[in-house]
């Protein structure tokens, strides 16, 4: 099953201009997401990448173009939020609720969007926890966690909604570098699991592990899509190939 489909996807800033010279951050993206595949968006900072992330769960409105989710045109739907239930989105920062507990900040959307009970809700977060490995973190503040530990509750809290997909924006950013791979393990896990994703990241090494589709992203377009194999060791395009010179890979 097809989850979404892009169509010539535009987004201008300041109505397309800044001085005398257009600016935009995409510029005419064709996207296609599958049920079950893993993409790894990588590119240069400033290519558009989160852009498009934030623009496949309507955080970031598209100047034009069109999103299909399962069929439907959501850029043009006013009932977003039903969309947004089904799409799960892990930030570079975490986003958690400071003043709630872990538990309090994964039961939230669950009881109040879902309907889930408080029973349903505990037991559903005592078990993501777990597979998280923070099931002692239950009653703890996000002051009291590590970054590693904060961006693990983001995940857990995003598959409290039972998502049909995740969208991952650069989720390793704001880490130490000690606490990057605590997390790329849960994606890696949930990549195993069979979980839809969209991941834009920076991890070069672990997008060419995880990932069954990758896309290259420059000036606000697609440069070059295909499989990690494709990507990382036969690229097409010159300007892929300049990227990939600069990364060391062994």
């Amino acid at each position: 099953m097809q989850i979404f489909n892009v169509k010539n996807l535009k987004k201008y800033f300041n109505n397309g201009k800044s001085g005398n010279a257009e600016t935009y951050a995409l510029n005419g993206v064709n996207f296609t997401v599958d049920e079950g595949e893993v993409i790894s968006i990588i590119g240069p900072s400033g290519s558009g990448k989160s852009t498009l992330l934030r623009c496949l769960n309507m955080l970031e409105t598209p100047t034009s173009g069109e999103i299909y989710f399962k069929g439907t045109d959501i850029s043009k739907t006013s009932n977003i939020d039903v969309y947004r239930q089904q799409i799960g989105m892990v930030f570079q920062h975490f986003n958690l609720f400071p003043h709630m507990s872990v538990l309090d900040n994964m039961t939230l959307a669950p009881t109040k969007v879902k309907g889930m009970t408080q029973e349903m809700a505990l037991e559903k977060a005592e078990s993501i926890l777990k597979r998280m490995g923070l099931e002692n973190k239950l009653n703890d503040y996000p002051s009291h966690l590590s970054g590693g530990q904060k961006q693990r509750v983001a995940i857990a809290r995003a598959l409290m909604m039972e998502p049909m997909v995740m969208l991952f924006d650069e989720p390793t950013s704001a880490l130490d570098p000690e606490m990057i791979q605590e997390v790329l393990n849960v994606i890696k896990e949930l990549s195993i699991s069979g979980m839809t994703m969209v991941i834009v990241t920076h991890e070069m090494r672990f997008s060419k592990e995880v990932s069954s589709k990758v896309v290259f992203m420059d000036n606000g377009i697609i440069v070059e899509s295909g499989t990690s194999d494709d990507i990382f060791n036969n690229p097409k395009s010159t300007r892929l190939r300049t990227f990939l010179s600069k990364l060391n890979l062994q």
